[in-house]
């Protein structure tokens, strides 16, 4: 028999760090506990000894973009406005915040806004 136990999901607002970044330690987003407050947190090897199933954590991205000939006419519409097509001078003139790409990214997978990001737990007996 499977001793009674309580999983502890943490909610995605907590997942997120100030950076932007997500956890990568799956022990501090959901784990179990023999404990209804889950202080005392069951390790995942004794989890799967008791018998609990174990947890997955799967998160997916989503980047919504136009096709390229949109840009290049918003580029073109920008320059004929007497803006530099490669600055942040539209940012500026529409009060719109700044931005700036990591030179450790590399700028065609670099994001302005974060994606959605959507959580699912997934339980594996």
């Amino acid at each position: 028999n499977i001793p009674r136990g309580f999983i502890f999901l943490c909610p995605m607002t907590d997942i997120r760090m100030e950076n932007g970044t997500v956890l990568q330690d799956l022990d501090s987003v959901s784990y179990w506990s023999l404990d209804p407050s889950g202080i005392e947190r069951l390790s995942t090897e004794d989890a799967n000894d008791l018998g609990y199933p174990s947890i997955e954590l799967k998160m997916t991205a989503r980047g919504y973009s136009w096709d390229g000939s949109i840009y290049e006419g918003l580029r073109k519409f920008h320059q004929a406005k007497g803006f530099k097509p490669d600055s942040q001078d539209v940012a500026r003139h529409l009060d719109y915040p700044l931005s700036e790409v990591s030179p450790d990214v590399d700028p065609q997978f670099a994001f302005s806004k974060p994606l959605a990001v959507h959580t699912s737990h997934i339980l594996h007996s």
